[in-house]
């Protein structure tokens, strides 16, 4: 008569039990109530993982590229070992990289190729990341109180 469960009913909840398809819903019920940010929703999620804060702001501030050297840039670099502040003078010329890095580590692809590894001291991302976890923090009660 339609008024019970079926068994199609009763495998579908077993699924959803199993593969955490009820937990992914409320994480993504949740994330919605708490910001409309794409980008912040990302962060979040990553941290409901299990993610620490500070891991993600470093992965968020870590960037990697590639320059175009010289024969006599890549001569030097060849023959002498971690030469990063030659390697961060290179960045800081030929890329539109602002604010201040650290090299983290360096590759010399060819001969006319550098990959790098610099990690930022401070990107608009992490502001906002810190921003939005600090009005989090503040408004705990009320954030709660929407998602009750």
């Amino acid at each position: 008569d339609g008024s019970g469960s079926t068994l199609k009913d009763i495998i579908a909840d077993k699924m959803a039990i199993d593969d955490g398809t009820f937990d992914k819903i409320a994480i993504e019920e949740t994330l919605n109530v708490m910001t409309t940010n794409p980008s912040v929703k990302v962060f979040l999620r990553k941290l409901s993982d299990g993610n620490t804060i500070a891991a993600l702001l470093k992965e968020w501030r870590t960037k990697k590229g590639k320059i175009k050297i010289s024969r006599g840039q890549f001569n030097k670099l060849r023959h002498k070992k971690k030469q990063k502040h030659v390697v961060f003078d290179l960045i800081k010329g030929s890329t539109s990289i602002h604010g201040d890095f650290v090299v983290l580590d360096y590759d010399l692809a060819d001969t006319d190729k550098l990959c790098y590894t610099i990690e930022m001291k401070k990107t608009k991302e992490t502001d906002l990341m810190m921003r939005t976890i600090r009005k989090l923090r503040r408004n705990r009660r009320n954030i709660l109180a929407k998602i009750s």
